[in-house]
């Protein structure tokens, strides 16, 4: 059984279009491996009625150094920010945003945590009207 989790820290929940998005990660309990690499992903989800769309917006695969990202050697990072989509909570569709980082040991996975965040100001709508 796989006990190791990471904790990502954000800067702030909510961001600007064309904005950085910055942050931390570390590992909450050492990885007994020296071969770590975090693969760091930001993308959007649409849900609602019709297909499901994701769009990545940043990807980049990291190699630990040493092969340690716990509390006292976490990594940090500073994304662009796309100017669309915007985050949306409507009532027939709904994009949103998320970071993911993922640990692994050579090929294998150790852990992964997912945080949502919101990309702009859009206001929430209530009901559809014809």
């Amino acid at each position: 059984m796989n006990t190791e989790s990471i904790t990502i820290e954000l800067d702030r929940d909510v961001y600007e279009a064309g904005e950085f998005m910055t942050g931390r990660y570390w590992l909450d309990s050492p990885c007994a491996s020296s071969e770590l690499h975090a693969d760091i992903q930001v993308s959007w989800q649409s849900m609602g009625k019709g297909e499901t769309d994701r769009g990545v917006q940043h990807r980049e695969l990291r190699t630990v150094p040493d092969g340690e990202i716990t509390d006292s050697a976490g990594g940090e990072f500073s994304i662009l920010l796309p100017a669309a989509p915007l985050t949306y909570n409507g009532v027939l569709i709904k994009v949103a945003w998320c970071i993911e980082i993922r640990v692994l040991a050579g090929r294998n996975l150790r852990c992964e945590t997912t945080i949502p965040f919101q990309l702009g100001h859009v206001g929430p709508v209530a009901e559809v009207t014809e």
